[in-house]
């Protein structure tokens, strides 16, 4: 697989549009046209086909991680990623999908909160044990 390939890949498993593609490069240091990010993206039959070499692909792979995520520092929540993907389904006027989306995040908060209360429960038990053998050792004195 050529590095032009795995760009591709990556921004389509990413779904990335053309004008992040460009953000990321740009991040990384290296300024392509819009057109050149497509001739990046072409099939290397096509006579517009442009090679991409090692050290922009890995520049472009470095800077998708920030990218995607955010830094450390400041992470993007929702990752990037999860957005254009919401974006996406809008675009499509796939409401029934973006509607399952909502049921899954409620879902979700759901399981979370019945986790912290029995997480809650269960530290508030081990408390009141760790109460009562205190006491019992208090009493045999």
């Amino acid at each position: 697989m050529n590095n032009n390939e795995v760009l591709k890949k990556v921004t389509i498993a990413h779904n990335l549009r053309r004008s992040d593609i460009l953000e990321i490069f740009e991040a990384a240091g290296m300024m392509y046209s819009y057109a050149q990010v497509g001739a990046f993206l072409l099939k290397i039959e096509n006579r517009k086909f442009a090679k991409l070499d090692d050290e922009s692909l890995q520049g472009f792979l470095d800077k998708l991680i920030l990218f995607s995520r955010g830094s450390k520092e400041q992470p993007l929540i929702p990752p990037r990623v999860v957005m254009n993907s919401i974006i996406n389904l809008a675009e499509r006027d796939m409401e029934g999908a973006l509607d399952n989306l909502i049921q899954c995040v409620e879902t979700a908060k759901k399981a979370m909160y019945e986790a912290r209360e029995k997480e809650a429960k269960k530290e508030t038990e081990e408390g009141t044990e760790e109460d009562i053998e205190k006491g019992t050792e208090e009493g045999e004195e």
